[in-house]
Protein backbone atom coordinates (compact mmCIF):
# COMPACT_ATOMS: atom_id res chain seq x y z
CA UNK A 1 0.00 0.00 0.00
CA UNK A 2 1.46 3.63 -0.91
CA UNK A 3 3.64 2.64 -3.58
CA UNK A 4 2.82 3.25 -7.22
CA UNK A 5 2.85 0.51 -9.89
CA UNK A 6 3.45 1.12 -13.82
CA UNK A 7 -0.32 0.34 -14.12
CA UNK A 8 -1.22 3.59 -11.88
CA UNK A 9 1.12 5.82 -13.34
CA UNK A 10 0.07 4.91 -17.05
CA UNK A 11 -3.36 5.46 -16.00
CA UNK A 12 -2.07 8.59 -14.34
CA UNK A 13 -0.31 10.07 -17.51
CA UNK A 14 -3.15 9.18 -19.88
CA UNK A 15 -5.66 11.42 -17.71
CA UNK A 16 -3.03 14.15 -17.76
CA UNK A 17 -2.70 13.68 -21.56
CA UNK A 18 -6.49 13.97 -21.68
CA UNK A 19 -6.77 16.99 -19.47
CA UNK A 20 -4.52 18.84 -20.55
CA UNK A 21 -5.35 18.48 -24.44
CA UNK A 22 -3.82 17.59 -27.48
CA UNK A 23 -2.05 21.18 -28.02
CA UNK A 24 -0.24 21.28 -24.41
CA UNK A 25 1.04 18.14 -25.14
CA UNK A 26 4.56 18.85 -26.62
CA UNK A 27 5.32 21.11 -23.92
CA UNK A 28 4.05 18.91 -21.36
CA UNK A 29 6.48 15.94 -22.86
CA UNK A 30 9.48 18.50 -23.07
CA UNK A 31 8.85 19.35 -19.64
CA UNK A 32 9.05 16.27 -18.46
CA UNK A 33 12.02 15.63 -20.00
CA UNK A 34 14.04 18.33 -18.39
CA UNK A 35 12.98 17.17 -15.28
CA UNK A 36 13.62 13.85 -15.83
CA UNK A 37 16.92 14.53 -17.13
CA UNK A 38 18.05 17.30 -14.01
CA UNK A 39 16.67 14.14 -11.94
CA UNK A 40 19.35 12.14 -13.15
CA UNK A 41 21.77 15.18 -13.43
CA UNK A 42 21.55 15.40 -9.76
CA UNK A 43 21.65 11.41 -8.76
CA UNK A 44 25.09 11.17 -10.72
CA UNK A 45 26.34 14.39 -8.55
CA UNK A 46 25.24 13.19 -5.76
CA UNK A 47 27.20 9.67 -6.71
CA UNK A 48 29.86 11.52 -7.12
CA UNK A 49 29.99 13.35 -3.91
CA UNK A 50 29.60 9.83 -1.98
CA UNK A 51 32.60 8.52 -3.64
CA UNK A 52 34.96 11.60 -3.06
CA UNK A 53 33.89 11.87 0.39
CA UNK A 54 34.47 8.29 0.68
CA UNK A 55 37.69 8.24 -1.10
CA UNK A 56 39.01 11.22 1.77
CA UNK A 57 37.75 9.21 4.43
CA UNK A 58 39.90 6.13 2.99
CA UNK A 59 43.06 8.44 2.41
CA UNK A 60 42.36 9.89 6.24
CA UNK A 61 42.45 6.43 7.44
CA UNK A 62 45.51 5.39 5.67
CA UNK A 63 47.04 8.15 6.91
CA UNK A 64 46.45 7.83 10.43
CA UNK A 65 47.23 4.56 10.56
CA UNK A 66 50.70 5.31 8.94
Amino acid sequence: MGSLSLTHILIIVILAAVLMGPQRLPELGKSMGKAIKGFKSGLNDADEKVALDSSLTENKKKNSDS
